[in-house]
Order: C-alpha cells, then sequence, then structure tokens
C-alpha cells in the first residue's frame, strides 16, 4: 500500500473519532475550531515530507514493434510532471520509452495502420500522491513511417522535438504548462492544432519549411517572427507557401499565457 494512503487515511480516521467522540458528548470541543488546524498541519507534514523522501513512483520501460505498419496513429494522455518526445530511429520499433509512474498501453492494428494509446494507470486521486512525484515520460517515435499524433497533458512541463519525425498530423491540449515544440523538418504537410489553457507555448517552425499560421487566445500575449510570416487578414503566410514541398497549417488557441512562434 502506498505511503500516501496511510497518511491521509490516517487523517481521515482522527478527523472521524474526533466528531464521533464530539457527537457523543464525550469529549466537549468545537470538532470544527480543531479539525482546520490539524488538516493545516498535515498538509504541511505532507509536503515536508514529499520534499525530503524519496519517490515512490516507479520506472516502467517499454518497446512497441512497428511490425508490418506503414503509418500509426499515436495518443498519448499525460498527467501533471514531464513529458519529452523525440525521434526514434530503430526501424523495428515504433514507439519506445521510460515512464516514470507506469503506463498502461493499448494496442490495435487496422490493415497496415497500427493504433496505439499510452495512458496513466489508474490512480486513487488525491490519496495515492505525494508532492514530489513528477509523472516523468521520455518517448521516442518512429522517423520510418507517417504518424498522426495526439497528445493530452495536464499541468506539465513539456519538450516535442518532432523535426526529424513524418507528423502527418498533430492534436495537441493542454492545462497549465510550458511547452515548446519543434515542428517536423520533412513530413510533407503537416496539419497541427494546439489548444492550451494558462500557458507557455514556443514553437519552432525549422527553416527551409513553410507555415500557414492561425493563431488567437484570450489574455495571451501572441508573437509570430514577421520577418519569416507575413499577415494575410488573419492568418500569416511564409512567401512559398503555395509551392513549398514541406509546410505546416498551424492553428494555436491559448487561454491565458504567451506564445510565441518562429
Amino acid at each position: 500500500m502506498r505511503k500516501s494512503s496511510l497518511f491521509w487515511g490516517s487523517i481521515l480516521l482522527i478527523s472521524g473519532i474526533i466528531f464521533l467522540l464530539d457527537n457523543l458528548d464525550i469529549i466537549q470541543i468545537d470538532s470544527w475550531k480543531l479539525i482546520g488546524p490539524v488538516l493545516l498541519l498535515a498538509t504541511g507534514i505532507w509536503i515536508l515530507w514529499g520534499a525530503l523522501a524519496k519517490s515512490t513512483l516507479q520506472n516502467e520501460r517499454i518497446e512497441i514493434p512497428i511490425r508490418d505498419a506503414r503509418s500509426a496513429k499515436i495518443k498519448i494522455q499525460h498527467g501533471a510532471g514531464k513529458l519529452d518526445i523525440r525521434s526514434l530511429e530503430n526501424p523495428t520499433l515504433l514507439v519506445e520509452g521510460e515512464f516514470r509512474g507506469g503506463v498502461l498501453q493499448e494496442i490495435t492494428q487496422n490493415g497496415e495502420e497500427l493504433n496505439v494509446t499510452l495512458r496513466l494507470p489508474a490512480k486513487n486521486v488525491p490519496f495515492d500522491w505525494a508532492p514530489g512525484d513528477s509523472i516523468d515520460w521520455n518517448v521516442r517515435i518512429s522517423n520510418q513511417i507517417p504518424v498522426k499524433l495526439k497528445l493530452e497533458t495536464g499541468a506539465a512541463d513539456i519538450h516535442l522535438d518532432l523535426s526529424e519525425m513524418i507528423i502527418r498530423e498533430l492534436n495537441f491540449s493542454s492545462g497549465a504548462s510550458s511547452s515548446t515544440i519543434v515542428m517536423p523538418k520533412h513530413a510533407g504537410l503537416t496539419t497541427a492544432k494546439i489548444e492550451t489553457g494558462a500557458a507557455s507555448v514556443q514553437i519552432r517552425i525549422p527553416e527551409g519549411v513553410a507555415a500557414k499560421i492561425q493563431a488567437q487566445g484570450g489574455l495571451s500575449a501572441i508573437t509570430i517572427d514577421n520577418h519569416r510570416f507575413t499577415k494575410r487578414e488573419k492568418e500569416y503566410y511564409s512567401p512559398d507557401w503555395e509551392i513549398a514541398d514541406h509546410k505546416i497549417d498551424l492553428k494555436v488557441e491559448v487561454g491565458v499565457g504567451s506564445v510565441d512562434i518562429r
């Protein structure tokens, strides 16, 4: 059993005993005045414990063979922590990686397309958690076949280097995150949609890759390199957008935060 479950279970048990004794008039106290300080002290102890103790999260390594697939759909559902995605050159593998906190895999094949979902194991939130336990995933994805990539993350530090991959579609949604995304260099046409809540997003479009950019936000600061991309009405274009061999059709929606596209 996780130490976190024991700790918070004990706090709930103690609180319940205090309420019971008060209701039975065995002790004469104001339960609510006592429970408030107890919870504050417990939370403080829990945070200090998490800062000093070693993480209880386990690392899991996986390898998913590419089989006879000629294309793939990959969906990654990640929580709070760090997510790092880079290129994989091994021609026999579609995905490999190290997953702190564990990972559940769902793999199906539809003809020549391999469908993969990677997600967090079910947890008893909030009691199956400790401060300092960061869900850190390092994922490598094949650069041998076209991939449609979908990412769903929470409060995370995210680094995506897609420059060497053949990403045909990118759908990225996150909560309160800090994200750096390097787009593909030689994937033909990549369609990308990025949606974030309270976030800082840096998007890098490699030299020699054209782009069409549509960006909007609520309380957001949006910066687009106007030396590379010229504004036409509500969108920004590379001068060679229509004729470029490799290009990004990019849509960005941000709630609160900053977006920097270069």
